[in-house]
């Protein structure tokens, strides 16, 4: 029990150099520190899967005229190109490394109508439609190119 004379504060600071003090303190702070920890550690887990939750379980689709192949993404890319242009672009570029060569400078270029490339919310799927692509000379397929 405190006495009414002492406040909390002088009882504090008058007994940091006490070893009887810091003995029968010391497992309480211990305590409550790593109960903070873990509430801390649970807040963020909760508040990072909340927010992944709209990320994860996206697909890519490639129509290509050999047919359409999928493949999942994982959660940070597609949180990477839903918040960038640039991230976005440089996934479609990526696709098309593989056929060829885009010619499009912006990935806007390849959103426009008769689009290219979809981003469906909805079914959770980014569309890249190679074939149409080629077909308004978008992307440019390594036999085609002129050196």
């Amino acid at each position: 029990m405190m006495d009414s004379d002492t406040s909390f504060t002088d009882k504090f600071f008058g007994n940091l150099g006490s070893v009887d003090w810091w003995a029968a303190e010391l497992p309480s702070f211990i305590i409550f520190t790593a109960l903070v920890g873990v509430l801390m550690w649970v807040i963020g887990t909760v508040r990072q899967n909340l927010y992944r939750k709209r990320f994860e379980n996206w697909r890519l689709e490639i129509v290509d005229s050999g047919g359409v192949s999928q493949q999942n993404l994982f959660w940070e890319e597609v949180e990477r190109i839903s918040a960038s242009d640039f991230e976005r672009w440089k996934m479609v570029k990526s696709v098309v490394s593989g056929v060829g060569n885009a010619t499009l400078t912006t990935v806007h270029m390849a959103e426009q109508d008769e689009a290219w490339v979809c981003i469906d919310e909805r079914q959770r799927c980014v569309l890249i439609d190679l074939d149409v692509a080629r077909k308004r000379k978008h992307v440019i397929s390594r036999g085609e190119q002129q050196l």
